[in-house]
């Protein structure tokens, strides 16, 4: 992922360990890491927010399709 949006593999780390995201997350994220939209939507902020009002793995992974498919 830090590649794909030209980030320090690093910050990308600590970022993705300090929101301790399901599995399921992680993988949808990586799986739309090249998505511009994606990319654009779950920066860190947005990705801090959906894990400090504890939204579910259903609703992120949704939320996630939904910014995907927006563009197609």
């Amino acid at each position: 992922m830090a590649e794909a949006i030209g980030e320090d593999h690093s910050g990308v780390a600590h970022v993705i360990k300090a929101l301790d995201l399901p599995e399921a997350v992680l993988a949808a994220l990586w799986e739309h890491a090249g998505d511009v939209r994606v990319r654009a939507h779950f920066t860190e902020k947005r990705l801090r927010q959906l894990a400090a009002k504890g939204s579910g793995e259903k609703a992120i992974l949704g939320e996630i399709q939904r910014v995907f498919e927006a563009g197609g």
